[in-house]
């Protein structure tokens, strides 16, 4: 029988578990070990039976061989690692999902060209991220791209990206995408109460909304602009309601802005990392 491989996070808070999660069932030939000094934190981030090894210093890994390493600290906090107690990762491949932090930065501070910069979101914690990744061209073995796929495809859906930059603009999109759906169903619960609706309502009504309109929009053959204008008959209600979004300034130039300034601190953040 094969040796396990090892599969090692660095940080096991909101984001890692919910990465860390779904591959537990689908890599049955693996080993999992968490890096995190909330031990009991990390625990309860994770399946109740999750057969996962939880450390909380530096020292207990360096014995490990770890085949993968997910990175997914703070980026604040990355160089603040001992590298010196985490020197065995660079024999494995190494995913940062740190926000900001180039893979310069990452390769310098591990010792290993075989980093790979990912970028999930938060709906990995339903096993519906939308990832992108990006590494230099030859880092990685058919084999390593294989395994990062799996894992990341185990949250969600994952793709590669052809160049770094890339990386910072998917942040805005998808990285930072949650975020914006989130406000608009604040701001619609919201509008509906101050209509008169029940807040315990409206909060239904928005949550299923939004659910049944991604999951038509997944589904469907047809773009968003399609879609859009199958729903909206001429003179009825949903057409009084969108030529408020789309005058002048409104939802189009504020989405196109929130994109642009979220993008702008994502490089911002990467020129200082």
């Amino acid at each position: 029988m094969s040796q396990k491989k090892t599969i090692l996070a660095i940080g096991c808070g909101n984001m890692g578990a919910a990465i860390l999660s779904p591959v537990l069932e689908t890599l049955k030939d693996a080993e999992f070990v968490a890096l995190d000094p909330q031990v009991e934190r990390a625990r309860s981030l994770l399946p109740e039976h999750a057969e996962v090894r939880f450390l909380d210093s530096a020292d207990d890994i360096r014995d490990l061989s770890p085949r993968l390493t997910i990175v997914g600290v703070k980026p604040q906090q990355f160089t603040g690692l001992p590298f010196d107690a985490l020197g065995s990762i660079a024999q494995g491949v190494v995913v940062s999902i740190m926000a900001g932090t180039s893979l310069k930065t990452i390769s310098d501070a591990v010792g290993t060209d075989r980093v790979v910069r990912v970028m999930p979101n938060l709906a990995a914690m339903v096993a519906q991220s939308m990832s992108v990744g990006y590494c230099q061209e030859g880092s990685l073995s058919d084999g390593d791209r294989a395994l990062v796929e799996d894992i990341f495809n185990s949250s969600g859906r994952f793709e590669w990206v052809a160049q770094e930059g890339e990386i910072d603009l998917a942040t805005a999109v998808a990285g930072s995408g949650p975020g914006y759906v989130f406000a608009f169903a604040q701001h619609m619960i919201e509008a509906a109460i101050s209509e008169g609706i029940d807040a315990g309502l409206a909060d239904r009504l928005v949550r299923q909304t939004l659910l049944g309109a991604s999951t038509l929009l997944a589904r469907d053959a047809r773009s968003a602009e399609e879609l859009k204008q199958a729903v909206s008959s001429p003179g009825g209600t949903t057409l009084a309601g969108l030529s408020q979004f789309e005058r002048e300034g409104g939802f189009p130039q504020l989405t196109k802005d929130a994109v642009r300034s979220a993008h702008q601190r994502a490089k911002e953040l990467a020129q200082n990392a």
